[in-house]
């Protein structure tokens, strides 16, 4: 292995890496010698000085110094350099590939760089450890301090529970990044994989492990659960392991789709009857390896060379439709829609127009089943022509159609699911998997779950017993339902126990991200980067089930676990419902509550709010607007046009789109989706977005009605403004650099209009209008007569509130 290592050096040599670090070991490591001896030998020697100012490596490790420290990724030198997304140089023409990556994981841990009488054997670690030593499946990350579960340093983070995305495109590894990327190219969202290792590991109580281990966010209740934790990576070859020759790594790994079995399972409560010809054991309706090999994921080994160097594999999500009509035997899957029943278990079986499937103790079947596709013809012919889009049906006929049902609804797939990845049995050792869950697209893939959680801790508006309004610092403020928990908090639940692997394995601690806690000397003055790689461990995704944006939970028997098909079917049919509820999910789910003005079946106080401002650009420029200002029109992310002001005679209203009939399902299909605009917004911008918000609701709002999730304004306009010492309309000379505007307003009433020209949308008309301006100094708003918009300047500017050292 030191011979690839060298071939590795020389190359990363060549391309900026020997400067970098001469620069930062002040000229004691030099990765260009002339023999792999001398190379391991100078990656062995200890540095005497580390210059840590240097971008990058201000949070590498206070207590490393070599470029390689056997056993521990967060001690080598060279390593963090290479892994960290935090090391760029303008002088680096290469970034290593993650196959460069897991050879030099794989050297750290080699006998070739061990001591003599110290080489790691199986049979001193099984000394060692004793029963506790299992052999286990872990998604793992490196990460700087501020990702990492200590928060101390730049280290490793693992989980046993990993996180692919679904994507139109193949996965794009961005070496700069240190990660996969969604892609640059207009309209395609590359899927995400997600990279498992193995590694010989301990089963131990939370309390035993925690000298040597950090569990990210952790609380008293782990001290009494098991955990399991990697000690020694495992990879192919002679070099592992002292006592093991060719050593040789088979992992397994199975991935299941069943939404379409458990939304027709006669078994399960309040499902869906479909027509007994269709074999419910086939595809679409079990999507799975066996079924349908390759249409969920595939699985890649990484190998650097032709020599079996393989440590870790990935996860990949095929590339196809975000969702798509199910076919079997070229015929389309297709169900009578059941009329609507508003009694249903106390539910009743629609939630707007979607099929609402109610939930038992947990959620057995999907929640939410598409019924506005209706099939013409069920043999496949076009699918343009074969299938109706009643969305565009005049509103009498489409409101009696979804009432009444009776009709044929297509069946909609998605290539979400879950599994499991481990490591067929080693050495006579437990084999513990991983749970592998593929899982929908995550539109804000630079904010992490866990930053918005730790941001959002405002408390919130909530309802007591006599029926009263009250602040309960237990509840949230900015996001009326859903939340900002991620899954790694989720340390109840199992994971699927459907899956062979798990009906054994009774940990509720997969979920958790854990790293070496060999270290927590903390350097002082840590800089705080927005991160621009993206994380596939789950404080990256959501623990909120509702029935869930990443999993879902079941009940069996009275335990919970965590299982896929629960979430929509296919998931953009829940997506809409909960863009709409001010982003149940903030860290993925883009808010598009403004985009509908939730209508009159909500109750009142859930009408207007906005959590996450998103653009009027992000949400889609309406024909008729792009007309006014000279552009072309556009949808936004979800295939729709956002809402905008326009003037009728002597009133102005709010045209908006009618959530009844936006389609998510049918957007998906046809490819309306696009996250362009999303992809590149980050933690802090969003945040940004989010306490510019906050300050507008408090100024213009008495102090009882305040918060993000309890008032009566809707937005019905938000811009970023790159400079506002360009903008003719800015209300004071004080605000000057980039800021934002908001455009506030009250509806009069609360019946909408239909908007004659597209049966589609609606109209609400304005009672009253407020427009902000903020940069990072200075807020000004005022009241604005409807329609009339009143020409500010410094001499004369109503109703004005000037506050300075806002700090956004």
């Amino acid at each position: 292995m030191k011979e690839e290592i060298f071939k590795l050096c020389n190359k990363l040599a060549q391309n900026g890496w020997r400067e970098l670090i001469l620069s930062v070991t002040k000229n004691q490591l030099d990765i260009e010698q002339n023999s792999a001896d001398k190379l391991k030998e100078a990656l062995l020697m200890p540095i005497d000085e580390i210059n840590r100012d240097l971008e990058g490596f201000d949070d590498y490790r206070l207590d490393g110094n070599q470029g390689i420290t056997p056993m521990s990724f967060s001690k080598s030198l060279l390593y963090h350099a290479l892994a960290s997304p935090d090391v760029i140089d303008s002088n680096i023409t290469y970034y290593p590939s993650l196959e460069e990556l897991d050879l030099i994981e794989n050297f750290i841990y080699s006998n070739e760089i061990q001591k003599e009488g110290n080489k790691q054997s199986l049979a001193s670690l099984k000394a060692n450890y004793g029963s506790k030593l299992v052999v286990a499946v872990f998604a793992y990350q490196y990460r700087t301090w501020e990702e990492s579960s200590h928060r101390a340093h730049a280290g490793m983070n693992y989980s046993r529970t990993g996180i692919s995305r679904i994507g139109t495109s193949e996965s794009i590894h961005d070496p700069k990044r240190r990660s996969f990327w969604v892609g640059d190219t207009d309209g395609a969202i590359s899927a995400l994989p997600c990279r498992y290792g193995a590694f010989l590991a301990i089963k131990d109580t939370g309390e035993n492990i925690k000298t040597n281990f950090s569990i990210m966010d952790s609380n008293s209740d782990d001290s009494d659960m098991d955990f399991v934790v990697p000690v020694y990576k495992l990879f192919e070859g002679d070099e592992c392991l002292s006592d093991i020759q060719d050593l040789k790594l088979e992992f397994e790994t199975y991935h299941k789709n069943e939404k379409l079995r458990k939304a027709h399972d006669s078994q399960i409560n309040y499902t869906i009857p479909i027509d007994s010809s269709y074999d419910q054991k086939a595809f679409p309706f079990i999507i799975d390896d066996i079924t349908k090999p390759d249409f969920l994921y595939s699985k890649k080994d990484l190998k650097y060379s032709s020599n079996n160097f393989i440590g870790s594999i990935l996860i990949e999500p095929t590339k196809g439709a975000i969702s798509e009509p199910a076919i079997q035997n070229n015929k389309y899957v297709a169900f009578k829609v059941p009329e609507h029943d508003e009694n249903l278990a106390n539910r009743g079986n629609r939630y707007n127009s979607s099929f609402q499937i109610p939930a038992g103790q947990g959620r057995s079947a999907p929640e939410y089943v598409n019924i506005r596709q209706r099939v013409k013809n069920l043999n496949v012919v076009n699918p343009e022509l074969d299938i109706e889009n009643i969305n565009n049906l005049r509103s009498d006929k489409f409101n009696e159609l979804l009432n009444k049902g009776g009709y044929l609804a297509v069946d909609f797939i998605d290539r979400t699911g879950d599994g499991f990845v481990k490591i067929k049995e080693f050495e006579g050792l437990s084999s513990l998997a991983a749970y592998s869950l593929i899982t929908a697209i995550d539109f804000f893939p630079l904010v992490n779950q866990r930053d918005i959680f730790r941001w959002n801790s405002v408390p919130g508006i909530i309802q007591n017993s006599q029926g009263n309004w009250q602040v309960n610092p237990d509840s949230d403020a900015h996001f009326l339902q859903g939340g900002t928990s991620p899954l790694s908090d989720g340390r109840r639940v199992r994971a699927n126990i459907n899956h062979s692997p798990f009906i054994s394995d009774i940990s509720v601690t997969n979920t958790s991200v854990i790293s070496n806690k060999n270290s927590l000397q903390i350097k002082e003055n840590l800089k705080s980067n927005d991160q621009l790689s993206i994380s596939y461990l789950p404080d990256a995704a959501s623990n909120v089930f509702a029935p869930g944006w990443d999993i879902s939970v079941d009940i069996n028997n009275g335990t919970a676990f965590y299982a896929a098909y629960g979430l929509g079917s296919p998931f953009p049919e829940d997506a809409k419902l909960c863009a709409a509820l001010n982003s149940y999910w903030p860290a993925a789910a883009p808010d598009a509550s403004r985009t509908f003005f939730l209508s009159d079946t909500f109750i009142e106080f859930r009408k207007k709010m906005t959590a996450i401002p998103l653009t009027d650009e992000e949400l889609g420029i309406h024909p008729k607007v792009a007309n006014i200002i000279g552009v072309s029109s556009f949808t936004g992310w979800d295939g729709e046009y956002g809402p905008f002001l326009e003037s009728d005679s002597d009133d102005e209203y709010v045209n908006y789109a009618d959530i009844a009939r936006s389609d998510y399902t049918f957007n998906a299909w046809q490819g309306f989706m696009n996250m362009d605009l999303l992809k590149k917004i980050t933690t802090s911008q969003l945040i940004g977005r989010m306490e510019a918000l906050r300050k507008c609701i408090l100024e213009l709002l008495p102090p009882v009605n305040d918060l993000v999730h309890f008032n009566q304004l809707w937005l019905a306009s938000f811009q970023e403004i790159d400079n506002w010492s360009t903008q003719n309309d800015r209300m004071n000379n004080r605000l000057n650099g980039s800021g934002f505007r908001f455009i506030f307003i009250t509806p009069e009433g609360d019946t909408p209009l239909v908007d004659t020209t597209d049966i589609k949308r609606l109209r609400m008309k304005v009672d009253k209008k407020y427009e902000c301006q903020l940069d990072k100094d200075t807020f000004v708003w005022q009241e604005i007569t409807p329609i009339n918009m009143v020409a500010f300047n410094d001499n004369d500017i109503p109703k004005i509130n000037f506050i300075s050292g806002m700090n956004l």
